[in-house]
């Protein structure tokens, strides 16, 4: 298990590097236009300390899921394949048949944009009281809530939850309290826990379907320079519709460890952090020749 805690704006002077635990939440967006502005410092402190890294955007509900998904995106792309991304859903105003089809928009949106399969954050009765069948059905994991009053909670002091789940069969992670006391900082905290090992932390954050070879995909080391007048997307999928990580220019070198012939391209794959990867198209190829290259290398 791990122990964690989430953070955002209201910790402001926290150094989670001067607490216990093992992991950082770190609250990313809200709606379509709000960003944590320690969001930078909040980050870096956790990977700094060496704790695991979580990014969480708050839905608001007021604008389409798919707008306040890539917002959120635009600000955790970086993190792609490095750490795991969360919807916290608690807008009062979302308790309702349509919140529940909302929220599954955004997961699934975030889903096909990056292949990483975000967790919903809700309390208790949210879960028992509305139908999260599709949800549960699309594979996305469960970070429930549920609060011990008001009592204050010293140190990682894990408990049961009071009470079942109906829709999941189990929750992967456990918000216990939102008064939670850790030597290092004298204001109240949320506390978490994560059943599951650093390991399967990670698993949560690499896209799915990328972290292994499949028969497609042909090993080969090389360096790709950007051709001269050229600019290509480094995506997080081999496919033109997948999200941009980062655009790459005239004479940018990008390391490779694959190719694949894909979607009418020929596309090289970057390894990153953690386990995941970038993509990137070289040049169209219709399955049997190369009809044009964007750079050298390849």
């Amino acid at each position: 298990m791990l122990n964690l805690i989430d953070v955002s704006s209201h910790q402001k002077g926290l150094n989670v590097s001067n607490v216990s635990g093992d992991g950082v939440i770190v609250k990313a967006t809200e709606g379509v236009s709000y960003v944590n502005p320690l969001l930078t410092s909040q980050v870096a402190q956790t990977l700094n300390s060496g704790k695991v890294l979580g990014l969480y955007h708050y839905a608001k509900g007021k604008n389409g899921a798919s707008q306040e998904a890539k917002h959120f995106l635009n600000y955790a792309v970086k993190y792609i394949g490095e750490v795991p991304f969360f919807l916290d859903f608690e807008e009062p105003s979302m308790f309702s048949a349509s919140g529940v089809a909302w929220a599954k928009q955004w997961l699934d949106y975030v889903d096909k944009s990056t292949g990483i399969k975000p967790m919903i954050y809700m309390n208790l009765n949210f879960e028992n009281n509305l139908n999260w069948d599709s949800v549960v059905l699309g594979n996305y994991g469960l970070w429930i809530a549920q609060y011990n009053k008001s009592k204050h909670v010293s140190g990682f002091t894990i408990r049961n939850l009071s009470g079942n789940l109906r829709h999941w069969p189990a929750s992967a992670m456990f918000q216990y309290t939102n008064v939670g006391r850790l030597n290092g900082w004298g204001a109240n905290l949320d506390l978490d826990v994560f059943y599951g090992d650093r390991k399967a932390w990670n698993a949560y954050g690499c896209p799915q379907g990328t972290h292994k070879d499949s028969n497609e995909w042909h090993r080969i080391n090389g360096v790709f320079v950007i051709g001269h007048g050229q600019s290509i997307n480094l995506r997080t999928a081999p496919a033109v519709t997948s999200y941009i990580i980062a655009t790459l220019r005239s004479g940018a070198k990008i390391s490779y460890d694959a190719w694949s012939i894909t979607g009418g391209y020929l596309w090289i794959r970057q390894h990153r952090k953690n386990g995941g990867y970038g993509y990137l198209a070289t040049g169209k190829h219709d399955g049997r020749k190369r009809e044009s290259l964007w750079g050298s290398g390849i």
